[in-house]
């Protein structure tokens, strides 16, 4: 039998112990960082957790502070809505509206209910007046929703191009 080399006996157990190194390191110390870095980043987050906890226990101002916040939301989600028994002063500001812009306004109550109002607009005129009309509409201080805009150009009597504007709007109301 052949003996090695002293130098091939060094190689050869040096790549055995640098295996062996590099074994522990991707089979145990990687996956075990990995494991601890997890643990860490939970106990950090229950930390956070557990101080917001306490803070809002605590902190008795902060809550009347989002108090007063939320209600003064909710006066502005109120102002975008129509009030109870106020229905004829909306129609008249619509139609007063129409007038205002140019056009000419068919408005019709498809639905009236406790929460909201659905209209149907049919307005006619020139072009540039009926998208004067919908950015009015925009305008208003409560909201209006449209699902669809249908608009048709025609001729009028002096032959002139008109358009022809259809769609239905949401108005919700609230009681005051």
């Amino acid at each position: 039998m052949r003996r090695l080399s002293i130098t091939t006996h060094l190689f050869l157990l040096s790549a055995a112990i640098t295996t062996g190194i590099l074994c522990m390191f991707f089979f145990i110390i990687l996956p075990t960082m990995g494991k601890l870095q997890d643990v860490q980043r939970d106990l950090r987050e229950q930390k956070d957790r557990m101080t917001l906890e306490r803070e809002r226990a605590l902190d008795p101002a902060r809550s009347l502070d989002e108090l007063a916040s939320t209600t003064a939301k909710m006066k502005q989600f109120d102002m975008a809505m129509v009030e109870t028994g106020k229905e004829l002063t909306l129609i008249e500001s619509l139609e007063a509206l129409a007038v205002k812009e140019g056009v000419q306004l068919t408005l019709t109550v498809q639905e009236a209910n406790k929460d909201r109002y659905t209209f149907s607009f049919d307005t006619k005129g020139p072009y540039e007046k009926q998208l004067s009309f919908l950015h009015a509409l925009e305008r208003l201080p409560y909201y209006l929703l449209i699902d669809a805009i249908d608009m048709k150009k025609y001729r009028g009597d002096n032959n002139e191009e008109l358009v022809s504007n259809r769609f239905t709007a949401t108005i919700y109301v609230h009681t005051p």
